[in-house]
């Protein structure tokens, strides 16, 4: 695990570099030039996601967890005497901003779902929820129009393929890897346009307001995100430890697409990010930008006017991830 906050200057002078030096091409640019296409092959994305409903509301942002094998929760984590819990799928919807929040859970049975159920009544905070076969759906008790929105979806099966109503969002997804160092088992994508971050912010004690900023002047209205894993995740009182966690090698790779001509982010880049302390160097003719977050690498590269960002535990395998976007 590694500090965000420690390294949070470093970061917002990397975007911050970015955006005032693609504005500044804008000038200086006419042709558009080609942009970057998507990869020919399929690109390996969690088990049913491009085939997952969801409620058919306005979202800014959206998460899908997959792993193709259950997620199998212990009963000696939730206490209870009875059997485990198995996963099979889970959606988390967001709104403008963190008070617009609902979800869905697909058990692999009915009785997980039954049990579940029982376990949510538990529960102090509150919570809508609705069963619906081996699914329950949920949503905070929020009374804003949005909440009062996906319920209604919930309720009515009110449910769309994202493919057709996010078209845009979808494409995103084409340019991440067919063949990545390990497997996927999360993918969503949050807007930069709306309050969504900014309040995420609010939440969790950190400014995010100078990247969203930055982000909506640097041409990028949505990052796009596919979580990886070495191994299939349990949860249990056993596996809640830092030592299993950092057996699961989780990473990440980000997608975000700029509005700006091809030839502008590839003129300023390079300039843009080592400014800002990234050390540059080429693997298989690939250049990459890399630095050290705490226990963590993350690095960078672009191709055309798509930026990638990798965050891996280790040097070799961030290196791996970025490299699978070539």
């Amino acid at each position: 695990m590694f500090c965000f906050r420690k390294h949070n200057e470093v970061l917002k002078s990397v975007v911050l570099r970015l955006a005032l030096l693609l504005i500044l091409s804008l000038a200086l640019v006419t042709d558009p030039g080609c942009e970057t296409t998507p990869n020919i092959s399929t690109p390996l994305l969690p088990s049913g996601f491009t085939d997952a409903l969801v409620p058919d509301v306005n979202l800014d942002g959206y998460l899908y967890l997959n792993q193709s094998s259950p997620v199998v929760i212990s009963s000696d984590l939730m206490k209870a005497t009875g059997p485990q819990i198995s996963v099979r799928s889970a959606q988390l919807f967001l709104g403008p901003d963190t008070d617009s929040i609902g979800g869905s859970v697909s058990f692999q049975s009915q009785a997980d779902a039954q049990l579940a159920v029982q376990l949510m009544k538990s529960i102090t905070i509150p919570l809508w929820s609705l069963a619906n076969g081996n699914i329950i759906y949920a949503a905070n008790t929020d009374s804003g129009d949005w909440t009062s929105s996906i319920k209604n979806a919930f309720s009515h099966q009110q449910m769309v393929n994202p493919s057709a109503k996010f078209p845009d969002t979808r494409e995103d997804f084409a340019y991440f890897p067919s063949n990545p160092p390990s497997k996927p088992i999360v993918a969503g994508f949050v807007n930069t346009t709306g309050n969504l971050v900014d309040s995420i912010g609010i939440r969790t004690e950190l400014s995010l307001t100078d990247y969203t900023s930055v982000l909506k002047s640097a041409g990028i209205s949505r990052i796009s995100f596919v979580v990886y894993c070495a191994k299939p995740i349990t949860i249990s009182s056993k596996t809640l430890s830092e030592a299993y966690i950092d057996s699961l090698q989780v990473s990440a790779l980000a997608v975000g697409r700029s509005s700006y001509p091809s030839i502008a982010v590839s003129a300023f880049f390079d300039t843009a990010i080592e400014s800002a302390g990234f050390t540059k160097y080429t693997i298989n003719n690939v250049d990459m930008f890399e630095y050290p977050l705490g226990n963590a690498e993350i690095a960078a590269g672009h191709k055309g006017n798509v930026i990638y960002i990798a965050v891996s535990p280790s040097k070799d395998l961030v290196e791996k991830f970025l490299l699978s976007c070539f």
